[in-house]
């Protein structure tokens, strides 16, 4: 019997599935991600020249869906990505203004330690409210 394992190392390259920490900073801040990240068309222009994304991927982004189902759809897409992707997205990130969403990406979330996600969070929850009680 033979049990296998494989550890990153960067002596080889960036085509590795994602980390289980990555994936677990994926699934954890889901809902989070999906509130916060603008995929602005700059974002996914950005994403697809750094071959993040592929031309399908983008046809399908850029498609009639909502903003949040954008980002959702993404976030799907990147699980299925490589370890040089997600690094990639957090460059795209920094590159298109959105600092404290890369900061997510890198450091795990805890968005209740990042002030100016939580209360942009607060901001969107409450917009979100007001016009559900309209």
């Amino acid at each position: 019997m033979y049990i296998s394992c494989s550890v990153y190392n960067p002596k080889f390259g960036g085509d590795w599935p994602l980390t289980d920490r990555q994936m677990m900073i994926l699934n954890v801040n889901q809902e989070i991600l999906i509130e916060l990240m603008d995929m602005s068309p700059e974002l996914i222009e950005e994403l697809y020249s750094k071959n993040v994304i592929t031309m399908r991927h983008y046809d399908f982004i850029c498609g009639p869906l909502s903003e949040l189902k954008k980002s959702e759809t993404f976030l799907d897409i990147l699980r299925r990505r490589s370890f040089r992707d997600y690094k990639e997205t957090i460059k795209c990130l920094r590159s298109t203004n959105q600092q404290h969403i890369a900061g997510i990406f890198e450091g795990g979330g805890n968005l209740f330690q990042i002030p100016t996600n939580l209360a942009k969070f607060v901001k969107k929850i409450n917009m979100t409210s007001d016009l559900a009680d309209a």
